[in-house]
C-alpha cells in the first residue's frame, strides 16, 4: 500500500541516504561568553567591594552589552513616537475637500465645485502623504533593528550572570565535605541551579523593557500635551510622584514593623521587671 500522504518524501529520504557525512560537532563557545572567563571577571569585581548588590557587580563587569541597550532603548522610543505623528498628518492631509477642485469668486464664495476622479485622488494622496510613508515605514525597520540590539544583549547577558554564577558556585562547592556536597546535590542547591538560573534568564531578557517602557509613556504624554490638552502634563509629575511615594510607604511600613517587634519584646521584659519589684518588695516587708 502506497502512503499518498508522504510519499513525495521517498526521493528526499534516498537522496539523503546517500549523501557523505558531515562533520555536526558542537563549535567552540565565545571567547565573550566563555564561563571561565565570566567568572573570573566577577570574583574580581565581586572582590573590591562585596557589600554591593550581585547585579551592580555585573552591570560593571558586562559594560558592552549595557552599552548595546543604551543604543537600542532611544531608537525604540524614536520609532514608537513617529508613528502617531504620521497619523496625525494622514489625518490632517486626508480632509473631503482636499478631493475638490475649487474656483473662487470675487466674493469669496465657491462658484465651481470639480470632483476629483479616482486617478487623480489616488495621484494627489501619494504625492502628498509619500514622504509620511517613507518615514513610517523607516521608523518600523528601525524598531526592529533596535528591539533586535536590546534582545541580543539582554540574551547574551542573561547567559553571562547565569554562567559566571554557576561556574563560581561550582568551584565554591569542591570546597566542601563530601557529605555537603552529596546533601546539597540533592536538595537545595539543585533548585538554585534550576529556579535561580530561570529568573534570571526571564529578568535579563526583558531587562530592556523597564526603561522603554516608562519612555513611550512620557513620549505618550508629552504628544497628548502639544496636540489635545496641556493637562496631560500632569502625568510626568505623577510619573515622578508615584514611585517616592511607594517608596516612602515601604520604608514607613517597615519602620512600624520594626517598632511593633520592639514593643512586642519590651513588653515582656517590662512586665518581668514588675513582677521582680514587687518580690522584692514583698520579701522586703
Amino acid at each position: 500500500m502506497v502512503d499518498i500522504t508522504w510519499s513525495w518524501l521517498n526521493s528526499i529520504t534516498k537522496k539523503a541516504k546517500k549523501q557523505p557525512l558531515q562533520m555536526s560537532d558542537v563549535k567552540p563557545t565565545k571567547v565573550d561568553l566563555d564561563t571561565k572567563r565570566q567568572a573570573t571577571a566577577f570574583a574580581a569585581e565581586y572582590n573590591k567591594n562585596p557589600t554591593k548588590p550581585i547585579l551592580k557587580h555585573f552591570l560593571r563587569v558586562n559594560r558592552k552589552n549595557i552599552t548595546g541597550m543604551c543604543i537600542g532603548i532611544p531608537l525604540i522610543t524614536l520609532s514608537s513616537a513617529l508613528a502617531p505623528l504620521c497619523i496625525r498628518q494622514f489625518q490632517s492631509k486626508l480632509s473631503p475637500m482636499n478631493l475638490f477642485d475649487c474656483e473662487d469668486s470675487v466674493s469669496a464664495s465657491f462658484d465651481v465645485m470639480t470632483k476629483k476622479t479616482i486617478i487623480e485622488g489616488l495621484q494627489w494622496i501619494f504625492s502628498e502623504l509619500y514622504p509620511y510613508w517613507i518615514i513610517l515605514g523607516l521608523g518600523q525597520i528601525l524598531r526592529s533593528i533596535a528591539d533586535s540590539i536590546c534582545s541580543i544583549n539582554c540574551v547574551q547577558l542573561g547567559v553571562k550572570i547565569s554562567s559566571a554564577l554557576l561556574d563560581t558556585l561550582f568551584n565554591k562547592m569542591m570546597l566542601l565535605s563530601e557529605t555537603t556536597k552529596n546533601i546539597n546535590a540533592q536538595g537545595s542547591l539543585a533548585n538554585i541551579l534550576f529556579s535561580d538560573t530561570m529568573k534570571i534568564q526571564f529578568f535579563t531578557k526583558v531587562f530592556y523593557c523597564l526603561f522603554t517602557v516608562p519612555l513611550d509613556l512620557i513620549v505618550a504624554i508629552v504628544y497628548l500635551a502639544c496636540y489635545i490638552d496641556p493637562v496631560a502634563l500632569i502625568g510626568c509629575w505623577d510619573i515622578y510622584l508615584l514611585p517616592n511615594y511607594w517608596y516612602m510607604w515601604w520604608n514607613s511600613s517597615e519602620i512600624i514593623e520594626q517598632n511593633g517587634h520592639i514593643e512586642r519584646y519590651q513588653k515582656p521584659k517590662d512586665i518581668r521587671n514588675i513582677k521582680c519589684r514587687q518580690s522584692n518588695q514583698i520579701i522586703q516587708h
